[in-house]
């Protein structure tokens, strides 16, 4: 009888490193509302520069995950890994900023 191959786990991975990228981007969201809370004049510039860092974001961690594993199946797991991380680290730059940077 032929051996079966299990291909869940690579699913569940790359579903977990999905949930944490979501996750991320919503610890995100969050630390963008309160610091807009707390610098209301500075909103429309926090919307514009996390807009076109959410373009430059989803744009480098494709282009990383494509040259790392260009269509495999850990492509997508790579690309949502990338992701969380460069939110996590914006959304500490974004709790750091204490005025209005143009």
């Amino acid at each position: 009888m032929p051996k079966v191959v299990d291909f869940q786990p690579c699913d569940r991975w790359t579903w977990q490193a999905y949930r944490d990228a979501i996750s991320a981007d919503l610890v995100l969201q969050h630390a963008v509302m309160s610091k807009v809370e707390q610098l209301p004049s500075c909103k429309a510039l926090f919307e514009a520069k996390m807009a076109r860092w959410t373009v430059e974001r989803n744009r480098g961690c494709k282009r990383n995950s494509d040259k790392a594993y260009g269509g495999a199946s850990l492509e997508p797991m790579a690309m949502s890994l990338c992701m969380a991380h460069e939110a996590e680290q914006m959304t500490k730059q974004v709790e750091r900023q204490r005025a209005c940077k143009r």
